[in-house]
């Protein structure tokens, strides 16, 4: 008879086993299932587990970027593949929530392993619902066709212009709430936010 993968896994672990003569079968029952918490795909998939693991994930990326700026600037930093196999081992150690230490690593692999860090999470920093949005958004913004949006935009540079001339003490988060209640019908408290980062992008949307 073909065995499943559990029984399987289940008889390794009897053989592992110190003998169990003289023991009723509750006793070596309970060993086994004693054995099966303790193995490593078990503690792997604990909630525990997990936590330590994004806690390592997070310290690591946090040192890895100081780390970065500690060093003299690079060319095409983030952009330069590294070498597969000691990527794969550093992440490995991530996986197994072990650390690793920036400092022993190349400016290549230390750029390339934050990236594969932030595209290995759990949950996305931008996730489904808010990168659809986002698309909406950008069509909008970059539609061509609208010449309502090419009036908005040249106001936007003009204000930029002046948000980065220093003698009139004016910058994008002050000309957003400055002009927020001109520019949006029905103003709201935090739409001086969105003027803000659309004046200091107005460049963007040629």
């Amino acid at each position: 008879m073909e065995l499943l993968p559990e029984q399987m896994q289940n008889m390794l672990i009897r053989k592992s086993l110190p003998q169990t003569s003289g023991r009723s079968k509750l006793q070596q029952q309970q060993i086994v299932e004693s054995s099966d918490e303790d193995s490593p795909i078990t503690r792997n998939n604990s909630e525990q587990f997990q936590q330590e693991k994004a806690e390592c994930v997070q310290q690591f990326i946090k040192n890895a970027f100081k780390e970065l700026f500690d060093r003299p600037p690079t060319e095409g930093v983030f952009r330069i593949p590294p070498q597969l196999d000691k990527q794969k081992a550093i992440m490995l150690k991530l996986e197994q929530a072990m650390y690793v230490n920036p400092k022993l690593l190349d400016t290549t692999l230390l750029c390339s392993c934050i990236k594969n860090c932030l595209r290995d999470l759990s949950e996305p920093l931008i996730s489904i619902q808010i990168a659809s949005s986002l698309r909406k958004s950008m069509n909008i913004l970059f539609d061509k066709e609208n010449f309502h949006f090419q009036n908005l935009f040249y106001i936007l540079r003009q204000l930029n212009a002046i948000s980065i001339i220093p003698e009139y003490k004016m910058n994008a988060k002050n000309l957003g709430i400055v002009f927020a209640p001109t520019v949006f019908k029905q103003y709201q408290l935090g739409d001086e936010k969105i003027l803000s980062i659309l004046i200091e992008s107005a460049y963007q949307f040629q």
